[in-house]
């Protein structure tokens, strides 16, 4: 394979090319490819698999590995797209001066996403607007002098489903240290 992109992470697409290559090569090119968060044990474990394995090559060898570094070449080549998306997405963001990623759980992609669907905030005179027109505002049913506040079904589903998922971030306990992720949500949810 030439020297393009991507030509570490798919100089290996079948063990039998493993034969040969020394355990500290291997881990070089997997700490190159997981950006330095491989470790040694890693690389073990691949050679331990491919010592077990025993039968290196298998029938249409040379079709598969021909697949595997296909479908990594493209999976490189989106990776790249998405990061010049991602650029240009930034680039926008502080072109229009919108801080939206210094709130926690917020992204560069929700913040995007936030800004495309609610498009000039000041078109909204007040907060309670812009919640009716995402859908998150609920909704007061009434017959006969009883009512009740419901779910509403109306507005932009888009924009509820982003306020929904930045809801469910703000409540979660982070996994390890079991600690939630923001204290004051949490309480006023529970």
């Amino acid at each position: 394979m030439g020297a393009g992109r991507g030509e570490l992470e798919v100089s290996y697409p079948a063990p039998h090319h493993l034969k040969g290559v020394s355990l500290e090569d291997l881990w070089k090119m997997l700490l190159k490819s997981s950006h330095n968060t491989c470790s040694t044990k890693k690389a073990e474990e691949i050679m331990a698999w491919v010592a077990a394995d025993g039968e290196m090559k298998r029938d249409y060898q040379e079709s598969r590995d021909f697949l595997i570094q296909s479908h990594v070449q493209d999976i490189l080549f989106k990776k790249e797209e998405v990061q010049k998306v991602e650029d240009q997405l930034s680039r926008m963001m502080k072109q229009l001066g919108f801080q939206l990623e210094a709130i926690p759980c917020i992204d560069l992609v929700t913040a995007s996403a936030l800004v495309a669907e609610i498009g000039d905030i000041h078109r909204f005179s007040c907060p309670d607007k812009l919640a009716r027109f995402a859908g998150i505002a609920p909704v007061k049913f009434s017959s006969g002098g009883k009512g009740k506040k419901q779910k509403s079904k109306q507005g932009n589903r888009t924009l509820h489903g982003i306020f929904y998922n930045l809801a469910v971030q703000q409540v979660q306990v982070s996994k390890g240290s079991k600690l939630p992720r923001n204290p004051a949500f949490l309480a006023y949810y529970e």
